[in-house]
């Protein structure tokens, strides 16, 4: 994919609770229809609320 510097990229990944760690939890990537563009996430638990979400959404935006 060709970008223009004055590209402005955006997009809204979806992830999935997978696996807690002792103070973190690895959320995967849910695959839609192009490739992974994370793919494993760690979020430190201290980050995130008492009741551990089992999805997240994570936007991504990126000016050129």
């Amino acid at each position: 994919m060709i970008y223009k510097m004055t590209d402005n990229i955006e997009q809204t990944l979806e992830f999935i609770k997978e696996k807690e760690t002792k103070n973190t939890i690895r959320y995967q990537e849910v695959k839609g229809s192009g490739e992974i563009v994370i793919g494993p996430l760690y979020i430190q638990k201290n980050f995130l609320p008492d009741k551990i979400p089992e999805n997240i959404k994570i936007t991504i935006n990126i000016s050129l």
